[in-house]
């Protein structure tokens, strides 16, 4: 695929759930101005973080596999493959809502959040000087914070939609790596690889699920006025 590669993966993630989000049920594909405020701001957030990680020579992408077209220092298809990772998530999570009852997770949500906390910070403990594990971990124990203060009824599908998750992101992931796409130094991981992947990698995609989230619903609720679009809707109270 050569120059393509990293744009097929990008478009490869955002057609799959496409095609499946007009199901009657899901209505994600109705929300889609939500989802365009979502993946614009959740780019921007981002942004400053691959700047740094560019800076500091964390990581970056091989040229030969981008098209050459870069913005603000990255490959013009690093934002759309943000974007397209943004509604995948976003088309799982939705899913997620239909097959899990609330009063299942309301038992197990503040728990697996603690015990998540401490692996976290056991890890950062001892690896703080790897930069992009340092980064990684302080952004996702900051946004988890949120989501534990975070008193909707949404939230609670956080983590079956990221576990879930992982299992494609795990195929997308190893498909960039096997070229490779992008490339991370090693002295910037603590080390600890799933198939030659590093774990940051899953903490970095974990927190993007999570500030996606968050927008989504806060722009469909607050900017459009569409409950009946987002996550949470009455019988998920039941």
């Amino acid at each position: 695929m050569g120059h393509f590669t990293l744009l097929f993966a990008s478009v490869l993630l955002f057609v799959l759930p496409t095609l499946l989000s007009f199901h009657p049920k899901v209505h994600l594909i109705l929300g889609y101005k939500s989802f365009l405020i979502s993946g614009f701001i959740t780019n921007m957030l981002i942004w400053p973080w691959h700047f740094a990680f560019k800076n500091w020579h964390t990581f970056y992408y091989e040229k030969e596999y981008t098209l050459g077209i870069n913005f603000l220092g990255q490959p013009i298809e690093h934002y759309i493959f943000i974007f397209s990772l943004v509604f995948f998530n976003l088309f799982i999570f939705t899913n997620c809502r239909l097959w899990f009852r609330v009063r299942f997770l309301m038992k197990i949500y503040y728990s697996v959040s603690f015990v998540f906390f401490g692996i976290l910070i056991f890890i950062i403990k001892d690896h703080f000087n790897e930069t992009l594990t340092a980064i990684s971990i302080v952004c996702v124990l900051f946004l988890l914070t949120l989501q534990l203060i975070n008193r909707r009824v949404f939230v609670l599908w956080f983590y079956p939609g990221w576990f879930i998750s992982l299992f494609p992101m795990f195929l997308l992931n190893l498909f960039l790596m096997i070229f490779p796409v992008y490339i991370i130094l090693e002295n910037s991981v603590t080390g600890i690889r799933l198939l030659n992947i590093p774990v940051e990698v899953f903490l970095y995609q974990l927190a993007i699920y999570a500030i996606g989230l968050v927008l989504y619903e806060w722009s469909s609720r607050s900017v459009f006025k569409i409950p009946e679009h987002t996550f949470i809707v009455e019988k998920d109270l039941e």
